[in-house]
């Protein structure tokens, strides 16, 4: 049979019964650490098989490359838009590899027939080299601050060098005093750097460059090398580190360098090789991971609450594309990943993607639950006064 019970028309009756619905609309709801994210192909130019996003500022302006099989050409996307950002007489590829929120892009001009790469900065929608210091040839960029200042590396001198177009300067070199190379570091919107320093019989040595000084962090602890690929505006710094011969485990480790400790991610135990390549300033990571249970294909990863996700389990609409690595992350929580299609011949064609957090509300994932107890709260509203509860004991 069917059994009803009036409540009566009490409003702190009705309090108790609203809390204890709303108390079931919250358990009813799947709870989820790191939002759902919408992929958008960013598309490629004309004449050009694939794309790869390097930057992204808090603006939504992404950097990178299109390829094609004559060389590469540096982009920006922007208001919807793939613009190409060409390059300079005498030169025959180029690539950007970072943007600051002013719009400032840093990038690399490469000759093929002078066999040279020369760092180059765009803004105002122009293109300029440069250029290098005495006694050195090459200049590769590496990164941007929020002034302007290009962060770039001397190839084959193990040098840092800052970059304005004039008066560039040495951060750091080998010399008589100090034979330690240094590898390429980040740099942050302070303009601070961090980076290693290798000396072939004593191994590898983190450093800071800020305000005008270098402070040597000490000896690389645990790992035979370190590259760090992004720094935050709180110092916070990411890259990958590898153990040394023999010691077992993956060949490189996404790492985080924070408060004077380098600690390696948390990563699946089937990882052979991972390796983190953005941080924003919320301490959100992300980057690549290769498991031996994709047959080490490297998967796009976002590293948020301890934990590694691999954004291709969290994103939808990417039809068979497989994101491979994410580039880049900003404060919004927007991210630049690289994908190419499933059974394709990797690493062509690949495609930028950006990926956005999609509302809560409209997550698809986790409507069901939650409209539905929101339905059933509002039905019971309309019964403020007196609410019907029917147990149906079957027939």
């Amino acid at each position: 049979g069917l059994w009803q019970f009036d409540v009566p028309g009490d409003e702190s009756a009705m309090k108790t019964v609203s809390t204890i619905i709303i108390l079931y609309i919250a358990s009813s709801a799947p709870v989820f650490a790191e939002p759902f994210y919408a992929a958008r192909d960013l598309g490629t130019l004309p004449g050009y098989h694939s794309t790869v996003a390097t930057g992204i500022n808090d603006r939504g302006e992404i950097v990178g490359y299109a390829s094609s099989n004559d060389g590469k050409h540096a982009i920006l996307y922007y208001a919807g838009k793939l613009v190409d950002l060409g390059t300079l007489p005498g030169y025959d590829s180029s690539e950007a590899v970072a943007i600051n929120d002013n719009g400032e892009i840093a990038g690399n001009l490469e000759g093929a027939a002078q066999n040279y790469t020369r760092a180059f900065r765009y803004r105002h929608g122009k293109m300029s080299d440069l250029g290098t210091i005495a006694g050195y040839s090459n200049t590769l960029a590496q990164g941007i601050d929020k002034t302007g200042q290009v962060l770039g590396n001397l190839p084959g001198s193990g040098g840092q060098i800052f970059l304005n177009g004039a008066g560039n300067t040495i951060v750091v070199k080998p010399s008589a005093s100090d034979p330690r190379s240094a590898t390429s570091g980040a740099i942050n919107n302070c303009g601070q750097i961090i980076g290693t320093r290798f000396a072939p019989t004593a191994g590898s040595y983190l450093y800071l460059y800020s305000c005008g000084r270098i402070t040597d962090l000490g000896i690389l602890p645990g790992y035979d090398a370190c590259y760090f690929n992004a720094m935050n505006d709180k110092g916070v710094a990411v890259g990958a580190a590898s153990p040394p011969d023999g010691s077992g485990g993956p060949d490189w480790s996404a790492v985080v360098y924070k408060q004077g400790k380098l600690t390696a991610l948390a990563s699946p135990p089937e990882t052979v090789a991972s390796g983190a390549l953005a941080i924003n300033n919320k301490g959100q990571i992300v980057g690549y991971c290769e498991t031996t249970g994709r047959g080490n294909a490297s998967h796009a990863f976002l590293y948020a609450n301890d934990r590694m996700t691999d954004l291709n389990e969290r994103t939808s609409g990417l039809g068979d594309w497989t994101l491979t690595e994410a580039t880049g992350i900003n404060d919004l929580g927007w991210i630049i990943a690289v994908a190419v299609k499933k059974e394709s011949n990797y690493p062509f064609p690949c495609r930028a993607f950006l990926l956005t957090p999609l509302p809560k509300a409209s997550d698809e994932r986790r409507t069901d639950g939650f409209t539905t107890g929101l339905q059933s709260y509002h039905r019971c509203e309309r019964n403020w006064h007196s609410l019907r509860v029917f147990w149906h004991r079957g027939r």
